[in-house]
């Protein structure tokens, strides 16, 4: 039985798929011989903050098996941290660094941008009520034929105690539209390469091609 909206899940079924994301409901009224394709809690890992955050704390306590995220902050409530750390005045509050800016909640790629520039970011979280990640962006990335690419890979989790897993043999590799150009970091405001530089489009404006940075098809 495929439920869409909330209605009781005390029904004859064995197994109810719930695609709603305010679940309480159903965690409530669930029978003990019914299974739901969610686990409470999961906002811990399926929100981009919460899992940043989770992160970041299993890092300090296992820093070797957890160096595998880019350097996160949460916003806004890091945003004081990300200023002092690596946008200086004498910088023109401009970073050395490229950050891509995420909403916590966000699909399809909406919402994200990548960015040198510290009002950038606060305007974002200014005209939004929305939580952002910022995340330091990797600006050297494996590439296909000079694409950048993701793979989607899809698992099925039956138990979290004891953790058991099951991997789908099949899965996706997303590639962007547009060669990959790495972004200026450090240097002038505009990147430091232009156009005439590298036959191609200059750094600066490379930084605001999605088609080139974000692999998601519905960009």
């Amino acid at each position: 039985t495929r439920a869409t909206t909330h209605a009781n899940p005390q029904q004859n079924c064995n197994v109810l798929w719930v695609d709603v994301s305010i679940l309480a409901d159903y965690f409530l009224l669930v029978q003990p011989w019914q299974c739901i394709n969610h686990f409470p809690g999961m906002v811990n890992i399926a929100r981009k903050t919460r899992l940043a955050q989770n992160l970041e704390a299993m890092r300090r306590v296992f820093p070797t098996h957890y160096n595998f995220a880019p350097q996160t902050y949460s916003l806004p409530k890091d945003l004081t941290a990300l200023r002092s750390q690596h946008f200086t005045l004498d910088k023109g509050r401009k970073s050395r660094h490229v950050w891509i800016i995420k909403p916590d909640g966000g699909a399809k790629g909406k919402g994200i941008f990548l960015t040198r520039d510290l009002e950038e970011i606060q305007g974002a979280i200014a005209r939004s009520d929305s939580q952002f990640v910022a995340q330091r962006y990797i600006a050297r990335p494996m590439l296909i034929d000079n694409k950048k690419f993701d793979l989607r890979l899809y698992v099925l989790v039956t138990s979290c105690d004891p953790l058991r897993v099951y991997l789908f043999r099949d899965g996706l590799c997303r590639l962007c539209t547009v060669d990959f150009v790495q972004p200026a970091e450090g240097g002038s405001a505009d990147g430091g390469d232009t156009a005439g530089k590298t036959g191609k489009k200059g750094k600066a404006a490379n930084l605001k091609d999605r088609c080139a940075h974000l692999t998601n098809y519905s960009v």
